[in-house]
């Protein structure tokens, strides 16, 4: 009741977010509390959505999140994030997760196993502490784990199924600005 009459009825009329465009991008950093996790709950509502409709005319869906580890703001989520991340592929859905902070990331259990789990996974230059904890997780050697900490721009690893690893260098010219 609090979300259709109460103090976080946002969402209890119509939206003015365009969700019929090819690309929606929903920037949720400033909210806090109740409403995070309300507008998230909302979100994967409408992604849901939107890949239903999609999977009926045979179109695959992408889903990037950024910074995900932002967005994990309790167990509720947590877990909803998950099994909404579970029916992402049987309805076409192809979910990109991203993250700087793989530390923050890993302190929740759910979320480690689901990275063990993980089809793809593309590791970049990372802290000390986060490739300690991606090296006993993912069992990558320490050979590997050095290619990862003293990585160049365009360079990194790419774990696929869970025990395929190849290592990739891109050039990159020019500065990034």
């Amino acid at each position: 009741e609090i979300y259709v009459k109460g103090s976080l009825n946002l969402f209890a009329g119509e939206t003015n977010i365009e969700v019929n465009k090819r690309i929606v991008n929903f920037n949720i950093k400033e909210l806090t509390g109740d409403l995070k996790t309300a507008t998230l709950l909302y979100i994967c509502d409408l992604i849901f959505q939107k890949m239903d409709k999609n999977r009926k005319m045979r179109k695959y869906t992408w889903i990037y999140i950024e910074e995900i580890s932002t967005y994990l703001v309790n167990e509720y989520v947590v877990e909803y994030f998950l099994n909404f991340c579970k029916i992402c592929h049987p309805y076409g859905g192809i979910p990109t997760i991203i993250s700087q902070n793989v530390e923050e990331l890993l302190k929740n259990q759910q979320i480690e196993m689901k990275l063990k789990d993980t089809y793809l996974l593309c590791l970049l230059k990372q802290g000390i502490n986060g490739i300690e904890l991606l090296k006993n997780i993912l069992g990558i050697s320490q050979v590997q784990i050095d290619f990862v900490r003293d990585n160049k721009i365009g360079t990194g690893l790419i774990l696929i199924e869970g025990n395929k690893l190849i290592k990739f260098k891109t050039e990159v010219k020019g500065e990034n600005k």
